[in-house]
């Protein structure tokens, strides 16, 4: 939230020092000591060589929320990405055992105990889950996913992502038709 009054009067010195005059705020909050409330702002000031403007004054509490909000949800994409990459790394490494066991590198008793390292077990979870981690993937990812990828990734057999996926796509069209819908009867 923005507060628009100002709580004290700025004057220059220089271009380098602001000085607070009129300030009705005690020492200690003058440095962040006092604990968040309405008097608490953090205020944006811009200064030239000859003016200096408070361009804006928030309530620090708000800021704050909205900031730690902004590192928390930062904090789960790192972890998504993280997440992503191990199990691409995981994949590759599979692969190349399965290479080995191609190129004759193996045999066949020392490649099934070898894969059984790579094995996961599928789970279940309700469509709408996985719907919601196939999205939060797709917004992090410059690049598609298969229904293959999904599975393999999440642990959830094809057909769930499948049915996921066919979802999405008809709750999209739904929201476009309802859309267009509501568009023609506004102008038509």
């Amino acid at each position: 939230m923005i507060i628009h009054e100002p709580l004290t009067t700025l004057s220059t010195t220089s271009p380098n020092t602001v000085s607070w005059l009129n300030s009705t705020a005690n020492d200690s909050s003058l440095f962040g000591l006092s604990e968040f409330n309405r008097e608490d702002v953090l205020c944006r000031i811009l200064t030239t060589t000859t003016t200096t403007t408070v361009a804006g004054i928030w309530d620090t509490a708000t800021f704050a929320e909205t900031f730690l909000k902004t590192l928390e949800q930062s904090d789960q994409a790192i972890s998504r990405l993280k997440s992503i990459t191990k199990w691409q790394k995981h994949r590759l490494d599979y692969q190349a055992v399965y290479s080995a066991y191609l190129l004759g590198a193996m045999n066949e008793e020392e490649f099934m105990k070898e894969a059984d390292n790579y094995a996961t077990e599928y789970q279940e979870k309700p469509i709408s889950a996985v719907l919601d981690e196939i999205k939060e993937i797709q917004m992090l990812l410059d690049f598609e996913m298969s229904p293959s990828d999904f599975s393999d990734y999440l642990g959830i057999e094809q057909h769930v992502i499948s049915n996921a996926l066919s979802f999405s796509e008809n709750e999209s069209l739904t929201s476009e038709v309802a859309s267009q819908l509501l568009h023609s009867r506004q102008h038509g």
